[in-house]
């Protein structure tokens, strides 16, 4: 793969231009890698009194519940001071609405479960599981390439 860099006043912003006779995996790492600059690596969360820094790809998933949103990670539950809204578009591109209230981070997915009612159910790497909702799926076998 060739690397061609120009710098100049001739340039009035930042573009990142890549070419290619096919999408290829590498190509689609560096669209994302690019899609996620300047998005969220670390984000704050607490429980009780306590603040931790969490980094965001230890998190399986943001879940609303009663007003408030969550972080959940492998093992633990985190009150953090976000909407879901708000994390939809500052996430990197790892993470993807799959309901009203929860996003899940496609990394931390173990496998998938089409289920006859046309949901999915997405499992953990911890094997919890949740559901998606109809009204995200076609975004969801996008982003998942099913």
């Amino acid at each position: 793969m060739k690397l061609r860099l120009n710098i100049g006043n001739a340039y009035p912003e930042e573009c990142v231009s890549i070419e290619g006779p096919e999408m290829t995996e590498e190509i689609q790492q560096l669209v994302s890698y690019v899609d996620d600059l300047g998005r969220l690596t670390e984000i704050k969360g607490s429980i009780e009194d306590d603040i931790y820094f969490l980094n965001v790809k230890d998190i399986r998933s943001f879940m609303s519940l009663n007003k408030k949103i969550y972080a959940y990670t492998r093992d633990t539950e985190y009150s953090v001071a976000y909407r879901l809204y708000e994390l939809e578009s500052a996430l990197p591109t790892q993470f993807v609405r799959i309901s009203k209230s929860e996003i899940v981070n496609i990394d931390a997915i173990y496998k998938l479960q089409l289920q006859a009612n046309g949901l999915i159910r997405i499992y953990f790497n911890n094997i919890d599981y949740t559901h998606s909702s109809r009204r995200y799926l076609k975004m969801i076998k996008e982003r998942l390439s099913l």
